[in-house]
Parts: C-alpha cells; structure tokens; sequence
C-alpha cells in the first residue's frame, strides 16, 4: 500500500478490499490476514484480535474493520469492513421425503432429496457430499444442510429422526398364529394331535416338500406352516383256531 498523508503524519493507505488485505474461507470459516494486516471487531477503538495458526475464527453475521498495520514511524491505515454474512437458513422440510420402516426390525426406511449442493450425517458421523437416497434406515437421525461456498458458510441443518415400526409379521400354524419381527425365528409350537395320524412336523408349503426348521429358517414376510400327517397303519384281527364242518 502506498502511504496517504493524514493530518500531519503519513499513515499507511486503507486497503483497496478484502482481498488485498487476506482471505475469507467459509468452508473452514477462517480470515487469514496477510503480511502486515490486522483485524478487529470493532473500528473505534480498533481492537487487533488474537489469531490462531494466523487465522481468526470468523463468526456468521458480524462485521469486522482490517486495516494495515502500523510499522515503525508510519501509523496503521484507516480500516474497511468485511461483512461477514449469516449463516444460510437450513433446507426445509419439503425438500425432502422420507419413507418408515415398515417392519420391526426390517430396516427399509428411506431418505431422498439429497442434491449436490447439499451433504448430509447420519447419527452424528462424518459429513457426506450428496446427491445421495439413504436406504436401510430404521431408527436413524439424518441431518441435511447446504454445503459452504466461496460466499457463504454452510447453511444451518435439518434434522430428522426415523422411528422404528413396531408392526409385526403372523406365523400361521394350524389353529395358532405368532407376531415376530422382520427376518426373526419363530418359536417351535407344541406338536399338534389327530385321531389316526403321527404328526410328521411343519412345513412351508402345501405339498409339503420343504420343510421348516425352527433352529435356523427366518421369518420375512407373513407366513403360514402347514402340518405333514402321517397315516397310521391299520392292525388287521387274525383268527386262529380249528374250524369245523357241519352236514
């Protein structure tokens, strides 16, 4: 900067803009002040702030004055405002369409409307770039919000917080039926009795080919077993003895 004479002293000359004086990144939400500029949030008095790493932590809505630094006989420039704009409001709600569970335990909730100019977090991990649908959710908080630009932080989040179904899915057996949740085993009934037949076990179809095993078969959608009888064999009477004839 060229020096401007000022009431009988030389002082530094105010910086052309922002840009000569450091850098805005809203990303990281830092001013980094270059070589002999300084910066405070407020103007009279002019307050330098304190710097981390050379960087100051800039706040959404504030105005700050940078002004160039004294140095030796020459005085600090007059100062210029870096209006730091607020935080953007977040997505709203109609932006985006979620979908429950439908089951307990099934995990097939959905979110979609994630553009590209968004990211989103699920239970409070990492910040994830869109465009992206989320699938397989059941009781998960997704957060949304609008990714930071050269101009502007990253917007304020939407929240939403899936619930978990609690509906059940019915295991029809004979004259019986359970609720189990999603992809669950079903607990072995007592083996049914018929007048004439063995109970020959349960089985997951009419033609009774493909039989149930309690210990490792899950339940994914409404089901209905079905008993195998086996017919019992008939003791035939034997009749022993002499028989005779009569005229």
């Amino acid at each position: 900067s060229q020096a401007a004479t000022v009431t009988g002293y030389t002082a530094y000359a105010a910086p052309a803009n922002v840009a000569e004086a450091g850098k805005v990144n809203y990303t990281a939400e830092t001013f980094e002040p270059n070589s002999g500029y300084e910066i405070s949030k407020s103007n009279e008095p002019f307050v330098k702030e304190t710097l981390t790493d050379g960087k100051l932590t800039i706040e959404p809505g504030t105005t700050y004055y940078i002004r160039k630094a004294a140095s030796g006989d020459v005085p600090a420039s007059e100062a210029i405002e870096l209006v730091i704009p607020a935080r953007p409001d977040a997505p709203v709600e109609s932006a985006f369409t979620q979908t429950a569970e439908s089951v307990e335990n099934k995990k097939d909730g959905s979110f979609g409307g994630i553009t590209e100019a968004m990211e989103y977090s699920i239970n409070g991990g990492e910040w994830i770039s869109g465009p992206k649908t989320l699938t397989d959710l059941s009781n998960e908080t997704v957060k949304v919000r609008y990714k930071a630009t050269t101009e502007a932080f990253k917007s304020e989040e939407y929240s939403y917080t899936f619930t978990p179904s609690t509906a059940k899915l019915t295991v029809t057996m004979g004259e019986n039926s359970v609720e189990v949740a999603y992809d669950s085993l079903v607990s072995k009934p007592a083996d049914p009795e018929k007048s004439g037949y063995t109970f020959g076990g349960w089985y997951s179809d009419e033609e009774l080919t493909q039989a149930w095993n309690f210990d490792a078969d899950t339940v994914t959608d409404n089901k209905t077993l079905y008993p195998k009888w086996i017919e019992n064999a008939v003791q035939k009477a034997v009749i022993t003895g002499n028989v005779t004839e009569s005229d």
